[in-house]
């Protein structure tokens, strides 16, 4: 059973509107964005780091492609680069590229220890396989690296298989 007092009228108490006021609001937008330029910088090195990876396993997936096509179709296949550019193309080695690869726009080539470095240190900025499945020039290396310094190095032996190694800071691990 319920007791009604006075003329009917809710109080004020029982009047009032839920929601938030505009400081509650302006309070958790200011923590949010003092949240928010905290974890930028960090996000924006996990996403530099990942592009990073990400390229390196591209980059070592098309040696292994070249490498076989080079063997299965009996002919030479070549990787050439251009740092300036940031691209590499790959193709047979008497004939206009298949393919051409961008690098993302965090990334070059290039050596974290010295930065005038091209980062490729192939003759004549290319790797050609031979039918042979092993190289036709040299062996070498290609440094990708991103703007805060991270590197990745894939090196291919005279044989024709890569390894990758990354750049600690200090030295390749």
């Amino acid at each position: 059973m319920r007791l009604e007092t006075g003329s009917g009228m809710a109080s004020a108490a029982d009047r009032r509107e839920t929601g938030y006021t505009l400081l509650e609001l302006l309070t958790v937008l200011g923590i949010v964005a003092v949240a928010a330029a905290v974890a930028w910088p960090r996000a924006a090195d996990l996403l530099q780091r990942a592009e990073l990876a990400a390229s390196t396993r591209a980059l070592l997936s098309d040696v292994r492609w070249a490498r076989t096509a080079a063997q299965t179709q009996g002919r030479a296949f070549e990787m050439r680069f251009d740092p300036p550019r940031s691209l590499y193309t790959i193709g047979r080695a008497s004939a206009p590229p298949q393919r051409v690869v961008r690098l993302p726009g965090t990334l070059a080539f290039g050596s974290p220890a010295d930065p005038e470095a091209d980062g490729v240190t192939f003759r004549d900025n290319a790797i050609t396989f031979s039918p042979r499945a092993s190289l036709q020039n040299s062996f070498g290396s290609v440094v990708l690296r991103t703007r805060t310094g991270q590197a990745r190095k894939l090196t291919v032996n005279i044989a024709g298989y890569a390894l990758v190694a990354v750049w600690d800071g200090t030295q390749w691990q």
